[in-house]
């Protein structure tokens, strides 16, 4: 009898797999292209949407006496009054289905973010097939499909790998998830930023390889929301300083001078920050802790500065830098009423009661908050040599 039922178990449990897999419709790999980065703009002269990809692929190539396999770079262009629809419109002429779910990097053309970023990105978000985790970009200036065409054979998505695994050198930028972008617009309270790239136009064309370029991408720093519409760009030193507040500051270079104005080089080790806040009546106020760790990475001069009193003139010197960069950012925040520091959020955690009373007016509240900004420096170590060389040829006066 056991046996029995065992027997009927299994045939009821082929069944079922037998069953459901039928219902699975199947995309053959070889019929499929794997889009890896994809430009969305708003179409020129009518108000659709416009969808560049780029891709790689397999194409049979013949030499002599035996037949060879060689990759294929692919760009394809599809326009629709949707981006799901323009989606579907590459079936128009694609020889094969489009893929989203290896997609790495989504490129927003000026234009299309300025004009309302949710209504290009909802099927990035909404479509089973898309990763959440994909890296997302604007293209400042130009539209997504000009950088793509610009780059010719190469891949964007290979440049774009290459200077994310650098932006911890300068501390300018970051790389921004999809996931995190829309947790930002989805916020009544914050305001949202991702990294933005522009394209450089070289003055003579550079051959790399076999690759004639004419143009590159230069990664600045950050596109500035404010709700779900760009509204500025934050670049250089003020973008390091919105950094130093979000806790995103890996390295970068610190310059300042010694007592004979020379310059002197300071390489960011470390760095954390501390942001506190307290809310008295329905004012609240903000206080900034930011520590910076370095080592003397190039000195100028002959100057001899390994001493305590010099040492401590630096690290003066490298605090009120830092300090600057910070009050800068927060200064762009509160004229363009974009809290892209999190500080409203900071309050809500920190005293949710309080929050209460202020939140349905934040906006008018944020611009007059009281911002206090403390960065407390070190200067560690000096690499491999001490003392400059012949330093005994110049004595501090």
């Amino acid at each position: 009898m056991k046996k029995n039922k065992n027997i009927l178990f299994m045939i009821y449990l082929l069944l079922f797999s037998i069953m459901f897999t039928a219902c699975v419709p199947r995309r053959e790999i070889d019929r499929l292209i794997f889009v890896r980065a994809v430009g969305v703009d708003k179409a020129e002269d009518k108000d659709e949407v416009k969808l560049t990809v780029a891709s790689r692929r397999d194409g049979a190539s013949k030499s002599p006496g035996k037949q060879q396999t060689s990759e294929r770079k692919t760009f394809l262009f599809s326009e629709g009054k949707t981006v799901f629809d323009a989606n579907r419109n590459f079936l128009n002429y694609a020889e094969k289905d489009i893929f989203w779910g290896h997609t790495e990097y989504i490129f927003l053309g000026e234009t299309a973010a300025r004009d309302d970023v949710l209504k290009y990105l909802d099927f990035f978000i909404r479509n089973h097939e898309n990763r959440l985790d994909t890296s997302i970009a604007v293209v400042k200036g130009t539209t997504a499909s000009e950088l793509f065409k610009g780059f010719g054979t190469e891949l964007v998505h290979e440049r774009m790998s290459n200077l994310y695994e650098n932006v911890g050198g300068l501390s300018e930028s970051k790389e921004i998830q999809l996931s995190e972008f829309i947790e930002k617009l989805n916020s009544k309270y914050s305001c949202a930023y991702i990294p933005y790239v522009y394209i450089f136009k070289k003055a003579e064309s550079m051959e790399i390889g076999d690759i004639e370029k004419e143009i590159d991408i230069v990664l600045d720093g950050f596109a500035i929301f404010r709700g779900s519409k760009l509204v500025d760009f934050l670049k250089g030193k003020k973008a390091r300083g919105l950094n130093w507040i979000t806790g995103d500051v890996k390295s970068g270079i610190i310059d300042v001078i010694d007592s004979k104005g020379n310059n002197i080089a300071l390489e960011i080790i470390e760095s954390d920050v501390i942001i506190k806040t307290k809310v008295i009546g329905e004012t609240p106020y903000i206080d900034v802790k930011v520590r910076v760790n370095s080592n003397i990475g190039e000195l100028s001069g002959k100057l001899d500065i390994f001493n305590k009193d010099s040492i401590t003139k630096l690290e003066i010197q490298q605090s009120e830098i830092v300090k600057n960069e910070v009050e800068s950012v927060v200064k762009f925040a509160k004229q363009n009423d974009v809290d892209i520091l999190g500080f409203g959020d900071k309050i809500f955690h920190q005293h949710p009661v309080k929050w209460e009373a202020i939140k349905d007016n934040w906006e008018e509240v944020f611009p007059e908050v009281s911002v206090n900004v403390e960065v407390e420096s070190k200067i560690s170590r000096v690499y491999n040599i001490g003392k400059p060389i012949r330093y005994w040829e110049e004595k501090e006066k």
